[in-house]
């Protein structure tokens, strides 16, 4: 068993959700819809990012919660380095 205490308020969303929350207010999101993986499809991006940030907020320091939204987040990110087109110029 890992010695992190899973309950340690805002320990998670401050390590990654600080640094996606600066990376998406200036990100050129896809327009159209995209695969993350094999299970999950985000048909709009910018809306995708919008419900994620406020859940993130919602759920700070709840780290149930956060994972799966910060997981998403790091693969839409990922997405976007790839193709080429990451922040606005």
């Amino acid at each position: 068993m890992s010695n992190v205490k899973r309950n340690t308020p805002g320990k998670f969303y401050c390590s990654d959700a600080e640094e996606l929350i600066e990376y998406f207010k200036t990100a050129v999101l896809p327009t159209e819809p995209i695969w993350l993986d094999k299970c999950t499809r985000a048909l709009n991006c910018r809306k995708m990012v919008d419900n994620s940030l406020v859940n993130l907020e919602i759920y700070k320091g709840r780290h149930r919660f956060e994972e799966p939204i910060i997981i998403r987040l790091r693969k839409l990110k990922a997405y976007i380095e790839q193709s080429g087109k990451s922040t606005t110029e």
